[in-house]
């Protein structure tokens, strides 16, 4: 049984493997390697429960088991179960002192727990003791990544690769570095080299799209960012729905009288730029459109032409009627065959309610009235995102007093449509009057019905800007320097998204005095 387990197991037949492996430890309960092959087996199958029950029975049979010591504290670091991680490798280390596997994995754990200097100290420590590892090498230049200490990161990252030349992984975390820097045409020969080592690799996919759709070469990058979605996302929404099963995922097929289910996938903006692409779905004759949306966005959806019914997502789940096709949202510009001089972008595609923009007319009065001047232009301001946004940091401004220069420019109203956040909690400035709605607006209808009260928008890279856009309102963006988004391309002061948006970016990472005194110079043109 032994041998029957281990050939499927070579073979990489994991579930033949696994059911010849559990039967035999259920006649040799006491036999380590039958364990040994069901836990193996079930971490190839990301079966993290059947994973941690062998692991655990492993290391009862065999305490001094290295490899299943670390196998169960990688599972743990996993799961967010730090402290029980951090108790395995303890014990791996008091048989091991000066292993370089429990060493890196447990620098790991650490950088996961930010402990950024026991982590580099472990992951050092590992290196030295296994120079020839290019895992190893790799764990160390992914946390100097992270730690933006990028030049030692890309000597480590070049260092794995020299030790490994099909080190795929090595390759696409390079390009990712390298992409983040601006160094574009390097981090695509990273990305294209890991491809050509293992076409099947996702990730390498993933990160070369957004460099590829920055450069306008839509047909290559919307193919490489359609890699990022699989048939499991929509048995993960309706997987104990079986009358779903025939329902297939869109790919350009003929729509006359057939009905499609749209998915929302990432972020706010992402839902409203291409939420555009519904009235495309209907023009090619779907019969039902059903649009799925986030709960704070159902009733700006609402106005969108194409869908037939708009729902949210805790809505979703009671929605059991069958579709012909489903889709994702940000799928459409790849099936729908987009290049940059086809982009649908007929402005507005979004509308504000017009009882909500009569309701809110009187706030906006009432802020004239308390230290504003009637008669002025408003300017609506957003100085920041969602904090838990990746790149936040780099995207919003530090605080709204990296907009003082604007404030010299006489003929404006400036009003507040930052949501709060506790994180960022912050005065407005005392020396200007500043009309301060973000803790009254509830969801995107009423942020619609208020921009459509304004003369212009000025905000950071996020989905009020987006929302602007799609309104018809005027809107300045100020865009990082570090790790700026594909979707604003290279080098450009306009949008092929949205053609009335000015785009201001900086030079240098950090420094926003640049693009916001150039927005003040704009400004005082404009009015």
């Amino acid at each position: 049984m032994w041998q029957e387990a281990s050939r499927s197991l070579l073979a990489e037949d994991y579930v033949s493997a696994l059911e010849t492996a559990r039967s035999a430890a259920a006649r040799f309960p006491e036999h380590p390697v039958f364990q040994e092959i069901i836990a193996e087996c079930a971490i190839a199958l990301g079966d993290d429960v059947l994973a941690e029950e062998a692991l655990r029975r492993l290391v009862v049979l065999q305490p001094g088991n290295l490899k299943a010591l670390n196998n169960l504290g990688i599972l743990y670091d996993r799961q967010h179960r730090q402290d029980e991680a951090l108790q395995v490798y303890s014990a791996a280390l008091t048989l091991a002192p000066e292993d370089p596997s429990v060493l890196t994995n447990l620098g790991i754990l650490h950088e996961h727990r930010q402990d950024y200097g026991l982590a580099e100290q472990l992951q050092r420590q590992a290196r030295a003791l296994a120079p020839r590892s290019a895992q190893i090498a790799l764990n160390l230049a992914a946390l100097l990544a992270g730690m933006e200490r990028f030049e030692e990161a890309e000597s480590e990252y070049r260092a794995a690769i020299s030790l490994q030349p099909d080190f795929v992984l090595a390759y696409a975390n390079l390009g990712m570095m390298l992409a983040d820097l601006q160094r574009f045409s390097e981090a695509e020969i990273a990305f294209r080299q890991a491809i050509r080592l293992d076409p099947g690799y996702k990730p390498a996919y993933t990160g070369l799209a957004p460099i590829l759709l920055a450069q306008g070469n839509f047909a290559e990058g919307w193919a490489c960012f359609e890699k990022r979605q699989t048939v499991g996302f929509f048995k993960r929404w309706f997987a104990a729905d079986p009358a779903r099963s025939a329902c297939r995922y869109w790919q350009g097929e003929n729509l006359e009288g057939k009905s499609i289910l749209v998915f929302p996938e990432q972020g706010f903006g992402d839902e409203i730029q291409f939420s555009r692409y519904l009235r495309l779905l209907k023009e090619r004759g779907a019969a039902r459109i059903t649009q799925i949306c986030y709960p704070e966005q159902k009733g700006i959806m609402g106005s969108l032409y194409g869908p037939d019914l708009v729902i949210s997502l805790p809505e979703a789940a009671r929605h059991r009627e069958c579709y012909d096709y489903w889709t994702l949202l940000m799928s459409l510009p790849c099936h729908l065959g987009t290049e940059v001089d086809s982009i649908p972008a007929g402005i507005p595609y979004l509308a504000a309610d017009v009882d909500l923009v009569k309701a809110w007319e009187p706030r906006l009065k009432q802020g004239a009235t308390q230290g504003q001047t009637q008669g002025k232009r408003r300017v609506g301001l957003v100085w920041r995102g969602n904090p838990k946004h990746s790149n936040d940091a780099d995207r919003s401004l530090p605080g709204i007093g990296a907009l003082a220069p604007l404030w010299s420019i006489p003929c404006i109203d400036f009003i507040s449509l930052c949501r709060p956040v506790a994180a960022h909690a912050e005065m407005l400035p005392a020396s200007q009057s500043v009309l301060d709605l973000g803790s009254e607006l509830r969801d995107f209808s009423d942020v619609a019905a208020v921009l459509m009260q304004l003369d212009l928008l000025i905000s950071v890279d996020t989905a009020t800007a987006h929302l602007a856009g799609a309104l018809g309102v005027p809107c300045w963006v100020l865009l990082p320097d570090f790790r700026t988004d594909w979707r604003w391309m290279w080098d450009t002061q306009k949008s092929p998204w949205y053609p009335a948006m000015r785009l201001f970016r900086q030079t240098r990472r950090g420094d926003w005095q640049g693009p916001v005194q150039r927005v003040r110079d704009a400004l005082g043109e404009w009015c």
